[in-house]
């Protein structure tokens, strides 16, 4: 681990299908000066995998969403977005 290297994930447990908080984790990968390259996220489809037997996965990806995580305008731009659906 790099010494000037410091941060906190988030995990939480909460698992059900039915309100789609499926089991998932993050890969965050950082460049060689240490800002952020991207974060994705993967989340395991309960219901897929419940109805179908089908090991499904869905991927979201800051670069994708275009989202600069080294930013802090990127980031609320994005966030704001999400909360009035535009």
């Amino acid at each position: 681990m790099h010494p000037e290297l410091n941060f906190v994930q988030i995990v939480n447990a909460a698992v059900s299908p039915c309100y789609n908080n499926n089991p998932s984790y993050g890969i965050l990968e950082f460049n060689d000066d240490l800002t952020i390259k991207s974060h994705t996220s993967r989340f395991f489809q309960l219901t897929e995998y419940e109805y179908f037997g089908s090991e499904t996965w869905i991927n979201y990806s800051s670069v994708n969403l275009g989202i600069n995580l080294n930013q802090a305008a990127s980031v609320r731009a994005r966030t704001t977005s999400m909360l009035y659906n535009y």
